[in-house]
């Protein structure tokens, strides 16, 4: 009879941290604080217009997953508050090749903070690589508490610019990067790490690399 309460017991305590967890998630900066969670991510809002509204690190992480499911997709996000990445491990939006970002971004000028960790060494950045003729990232900062590092293709907001089609290009408006950036290989600069294919262009208007 003890055996069985036990066991009762133990099911109806493992039934109840589940469908707490399933109908509740524990965010701290929209990063689900509960262990045996899978999703960790708060999922961003998409206003009346389209645009995914980020508002916190899990928002942001939430639409670079988002990203790299629909990578044919034009996706567009605005952000809402200063991004502090403080302890998060940062997956650049766009990753590669076949994950460019392509989509108009909009900072509005809010800044990423503390941005150090990256799920990657090439393409390192707040976005990983970008569709050259399809991407739009506008005021934007990159605070001076980030340090950005990887191997190849190495920038504070784009590591690397992809698969161009004249006259179009990746355009970087108002945006400013803070933080020291560093590359162990090669292909770095303070906005833009470079063009893996040599042929990538971005039109940069009113942007500063302190």
């Amino acid at each position: 009879m003890k055996k069985n309460l036990v066991l009762t017991m133990t099911l109806l305590l493992g039934a109840m941290s589940a469908g707490a967890h399933d109908g509740d998630h524990s965010y701290v900066n929209g990063i689900c604080t509960i262990e045996e969670c899978t999703d960790k991510y708060q999922p961003a809002t998409q206003a009346d217009d389209g645009y995914y509204e980020l508002a916190n690190a899990g928002n942001v992480e939430w639409f670079s997953d988002n990203v790299k499911a629909q990578p044919s997709n034009f996706t567009n996000a605005r952000l809402t508050a200063d991004i502090d990445l403080d302890g998060v491990i940062h997956r650049p939006i766009g990753e590669d090749s076949g994950n460019k970002y392509r989509g108009i971004f909009e900072g509005q000028g809010h800044r990423i903070l503390n941005m150090k960790e990256f799920t990657q060494t090439d393409r390192v950045g707040f976005f990983g690589a970008t569709r050259c003729q399809s991407a739009y990232i506008k005021d934007l900062i990159i605070d001076k508490s980030c340090q950005i590092t990887g191997n190849n293709y190495v920038g504070a907001v784009v590591g690397a610019i992809m698969y161009p089609s004249d006259p179009s290009y990746t355009t970087l408006e108002n945006c400013i990067n803070e933080a020291d950036v560093e590359a162990t290989g090669s292909q770095v600069g303070g906005l833009i790490g470079g063009a893996p294919f040599n042929d990538g262009t971005a039109k940069i208007v009113n942007c500063i690399n302190l």
